[in-house]
């Protein structure tokens, strides 16, 4: 079955398809959502906020090692998007390298179409309300799958992983991104959940390692920034207590940038 098949069984709302998961009545999960609802209801209203898609994505494409040309000519799904997603700044770069067929999925994004900064996302991509663990589309449905600092905000990871293991075509590719605990901050982990109340995950390398190898993945290249240096800079407008919160934050916290791949499916 085609994209675009699976896509017209669906709801619709305005531009956005809508999957109506079991996992949306999730009580703990949806806790998180009102979170990241919140979150980006203060961060798009704020006066100094204006993002510039092509500059924030130029470091991922450099990480990954590719350019926006990879995607030309490709099926891509990128999950967990935010109000505009990756390929908004595929699109200002080069319009010709977008993926000739491309979803563009978040649990929110009936949520984000309010805002005008949602007219960012391509025309060509399909808006989709979807869970990362609960996809309506046929295996090895995408070459590439791509996931921005999302792992961590999803219910549950390994279903996540498996989810996109059935999606991806043979010899696709997973492109991701991923915080992570360094140092010797790891052991707090507990007390990191009670102030970062906005990630249901918090990982070490080690633990994204096991992550993907116990669900089939073979992680390729891979490098670690930290997170001053691959986020933008602390809110002006923050309280004291949440830039002091930013402040230790970027500091015991990098960010993975990672290509995956199938084993034992792989070319």
């Amino acid at each position: 079955m085609s994209l675009r098949e699976c896509i017209s069984k669906l709801r619709k709302n305005k531009k956005v398809y809508i999957c109506d998961s079991p996992m949306f009545s999730d009580k703990n999960w949806q806790l998180f959502q009102e979170r990241e609802k919140a979150f980006w209801e203060y961060e798009i209203n704020r006066p100094t906020y204006n993002p510039d898609p092509k500059e924030h994505i130029k470091p991922s494409l450099e990480r990954w090692g590719i350019d926006t040309s990879y995607f030309r000519d490709k099926a891509a799904l990128e999950i967990g998007s935010g109000p505009f997603g990756f390929f908004a700044g595929v699109s200002q770069i080069n319009k010709d390298h977008l993926p000739k067929d491309l979803v563009v999925s978040d649990s929110l994004m009936d949520f984000y179409q309010k805002f005008k900064i949602s007219d960012l996302i391509p025309e060509n991509a399909v808006r989709l309300q979807a869970p990362g663990e609960d996809m309506p589309f046929a295996d090895g449905s995408f070459d590439v799958i791509l996931t921005d600092n999302t792992i961590d905000h999803v219910n549950d990871c390994d279903r996540l992983l498996q989810e996109i293991r059935r999606l991806l075509r043979p010899d696709g590719v997973l492109l991701f991104s991923s915080h992570i605990l360094v140092g010797c901050v790891r052991p707090f982990k507990p007390l990191i959940k009670l102030v970062d109340l906005n990630h249901p995950h918090h990982f070490t390398r080690g633990e994204i390692d096991d992550l993907f190898d116990r669900n089939g993945f073979h992680l390729g290249s891979h490098t670690s920034i930290p997170l001053y240096e691959s986020e933008e800079a602390i809110p002006p407008e923050a309280s004291l207590f949440k830039k002091c919160v930013y402040f230790v934050g970027f500091r015991v916290m990098h960010t993975l940038y990672g290509v995956g791949k199938l084993k034992g499916r792989s070319r």
